[in-house]
């Protein structure tokens, strides 16, 4: 994720990076970086700056950035057709795509940290070749040490047998999650049970 726009908002408001940094919290070196394009930007960071800038986290991104996260180019099907890794999607639609336990929980969560929808929105699609048929289920899980340590587990159901439904969490994980996982920070975790 590149903030394509931070440079763009922070000279239309007449502050430097300093004044922005000041205002948002976050190290000017940090700033400077990502108005050079650095990629991988932390969610708490992306907040700090939309807020000390008043504007929403997805407008330091912009138009080009959200096709460009919609359609990065290192993805590519197993057909070697480049595809999307993301789509756009809001909140609501992931009850069409998948089970959702304890909606009013997952809806808090995710407007708490909305930089997850896209990834969720795109799991589906992403899982599908891999687990043809199975069902998805996403919830919020809560450490019960540590109330405030939450993330999401989307669960996969499978219903391959044994060692090829393995395999293919395997396959999944090489293919896509794991240059994917990243980006969410420990906030999104998926896993596979067979049914």
């Amino acid at each position: 994720m590149r903030l394509t726009q931070l440079r763009r908002l922070r000279l239309q408001r007449a502050l430097t990076q300093q004044d922005l940094a000041q205002r948002s919290g976050v190290h000017r070196v940090t700033i400077a970086q990502l108005e050079l394009g650095r990629d991988g930007v932390l969610p708490t960071t992306l907040r700090k700056l939309a807020e000390a800038l008043a504007v929403e986290p997805h407008e330091l991104m912009g138009g080009e950035a959200v096709a460009e996260a919609a359609y990065p180019s290192s993805s590519v099907n197993r057909t070697g057709v480049a595809e999307p890794v993301f789509a756009p999607a809001r909140t609501e639609d992931l009850t069409s795509m998948m089970e959702v336990a304890d909606w009013p929980g997952v809806d808090q969560f995710l407007i708490q940290h909305p930089e997850l929808e896209p990834l969720l929105s795109a799991a589906p699609r992403q899982i599908s070749p891999f687990f043809p048929g199975a069902r998805l289920q996403l919830r919020l899980i809560e450490d019960p040490e540590y109330p405030d340590d939450q993330h999401l587990l989307l669960r996969i159901l499978a219903t391959q047998a044994g060692q090829a439904a393995t395999a293919q969490l395997r396959a999944f994980d090489e293919a896509w999650w794991l240059r994917n996982a990243h980006g969410t920070h420990g906030l999104l975790s998926i896993d596979m049970r067979r049914v």
